[in-house]
């Protein structure tokens, strides 16, 4: 097995591993007062579990770095732990060491044989000579009380002994040989061939140079052949069209990369210089009204959104030209102000009534 498809099996279990432990925080958070949806919750975590230890056992074996095994026997011994402490759970529920999941592997599709727990191989390879120890002791216990008997041990004839090494040393010269005939074979072949060189005139050789170049000549121009064909049929673009449209793909991502650092430089520059300028300009703000009240005795009324906000304070100003600026906005706007007051004073008084004009009567000069 390749060090990828371990590293793949490790991953994928670790997801499972991290489901199963968010299912749990889940369910085992609330007591289960059913005796049997309990144990069947217990049970269903068992074989998964199981499940589990088999895909990390499996991943660990085959695995060379170092770090990674480490990581992968923690998980490892965790899973193990994990089941010991389910097993003593279910032994506390039901009292007995043997438990029915015939129900819970019908549910899960699992056969009997996914509920053996697996012995890890890296804890075989670790005790191997203490379990060997053990296996010999216990072979010259049984020995020794008759239960099994001695394997008589057929020793080796002397014909067959010679039959073994006469076939060892005949593979040995078999080989030596075809070694030194394939180095003969390699060493006629590049002589020929450097007498082959020598020995052509000048019309072999110019033929030969002929032969490259015709056939150079000849691919190109089928080539240039099908690609015209290509084109006629509509299958391809000219080269002038790719070239093109390469160059438009190339400007667009070259718009777009630039776009985008640009929006990054701004937004970076914001972020790091962006709350130091901020501090900087209310300081500059503060020591201005401080320096207004020194010379006013008051502090100054802040300046409208229309006349600048605080734009209007942080200009290279004396204060007292500050304050006369302030002062005659303030003196512009109350006579804005009473100006409207006055016209709204008008439009509600009501306009005075018009008398009819009696019309004169008109002397007749003429009777004069």
């Amino acid at each position: 097995m390749s060090q990828n498809t371990c590293c793949q099996i490790w991953a994928d279990t670790q997801k499972e591993l991290d489901v199963m432990l968010q299912r749990e925080r889940e369910e085992f958070q609330e007591p289960q007062e059913d005796p049997e949806e309990a144990m069947k919750m217990l049970a269903t975590a068992y074989v998964q579990y199981l499940a589990i230890l088999r895909k990390l056992d499996e991943a660990h074996a085959p695995l060379i770095h170092q770090q990674k095994r480490a990581a992968v026997r923690q998980a490892l011994d965790g899973v193990m732990g994990r089941i010991l402490e389910i097993k003593g759970e279910m032994v506390a529920l039901e009292k007995c060491e043997c438990h029915s999941m015939a129900a819970v592997l019908k549910e899960l599709q699992r056969v009997p044989e996914d509920i053996e727990i697996p012995i890890p191989k890296y804890f075989i390879q670790e005790n191997l000579g203490i379990l060997q120890y053990r296996e010999k002791y216990l072979h010259e216990i049984l020995l020794n009380a008759g239960l099994i008997e001695q394997e008589v041990v057929t020793a080796m004839t002397l014909e067959e002994a010679i039959g073994v090494i006469q076939v060892a040393e005949r593979a040995r010269q078999g080989r030596a040989r075809a070694a030194f005939m394939r180095r003969i074979y390699l060493e006629e072949k590049r002589q020929s061939r450097t007498q082959e060189q020598q020995t052509k005139s000048p019309d072999e050789a110019a033929t030969c140079i002929q032969k490259v170049w015709r056939g150079h000549r000849q691919r190109k121009e089928t080539e240039r052949l099908r690609e015209e064909e290509m084109i006629f049929l509509g299958m391809s673009l000219p080269p002038e069209l790719e070239v093109m449209i390469s160059l438009q793909k190339t400007n667009v991502l070259e718009g777009e990369f630039q776009e985008r650092a640009d929006y990054s430089f701004v937004h970076e520059l914001r972020a790091a210089e962006g709350p130091h300028i901020k501090e900087t300009f209310q300081e500059e703000i503060t020591q201005c009204f401080l320096e207004c009240r020194h010379v006013t005795g008051r502090f100054p009324d802040y300046p409208l959104e229309k006349a600048g906000g605080s734009k209007a304070i942080i200009v290279e100003k004396h204060p007292e030209e500050i304050v006369e600026e302030l002062a005659a906005k303030k003196a512009l706007a109350e006579a804005q102000k009473n100006e409207k007051d006055k016209k709204k004073k008008e439009a509600k008084e009501p306009a005075p009534e018009k008398k009819p004009e009696v019309e004169k009567p008109v002397r007749n000069e003429s009777r004069l």
